[in-house]
């Protein structure tokens, strides 16, 4: 007659009386069982960051890319994409994952550039170098653009113009026939 204690109410039962999971914990009942495991589940929550970093911008933006093709989350490989960056942000140790995003959307948005057709390679991220300088260059004349629209002077000046009549001939009317 071997006494265990229950995991989760501490009670002291008898071995062959307790509700075993696995090899070595016991449980004064399956109720017992069920009540630790609704405990634990409770306690993991699922992990959101309180500042979206660089990294959670760039792949929330290849995965609404993917979503917009017609392509479902559990569709993405994200191994290969996460490879593919990781190689690329070696290969240009300027870059971040924010000049990824930008490069990105400049191949989507402004170019139109289909990243799912077969030059892609299966990854939209194959052509991602290639577009750089370009995508850099797009990024400074908007800038530019933008920093001139700041600075212009849209203070409104009143101009008044009088349309003169000299080209017109008078008629004079002589008020003693009108009568």
């Amino acid at each position: 007659m071997t006494l265990v204690k229950c995991r989760n109410c501490g009670k002291q039962i008898e071995r062959d009386d307790a509700y075993k999971v696995g090899k070595s914990s016991y449980y004064c009942n399956e109720n017992c069982y069920s009540e630790i495991m609704i405990k634990r589940n409770k306690n993991k929550t699922k992990y959101e960051p309180t500042d979206p970093s660089e990294r959670r911008n760039f792949t929330d933006y290849i995965q609404s890319i993917y979503i917009n093709n017609g392509y479902d989350k559990s569709e993405i490989n994200w191994t290969v994409l996460m490879a593919q960056t990781k190689s690329i942000l070696q290969e240009h140790p300027k870059w971040s994952y924010t000049t990824l995003q930008y490069i990105l959307q400049y191949m989507y948005e402004i170019v139109q550039l289909n990243l799912f057709a077969e030059e892609s390679n299966g990854s939209i991220l194959s052509l991602l170098p290639f577009y750089g300088l370009e995508a850099e260059k797009y990024f400074n004349q908007t800038k530019e653009i933008e920093e001139s629209i700041k600075n212009f002077d849209f203070k409104d000046n009143e101009i008044v113009i009088k349309k003169s009549c000299c080209n017109r001939k008078k008629k004079y009317i002589d008020l003693g026939e009108l009568k």
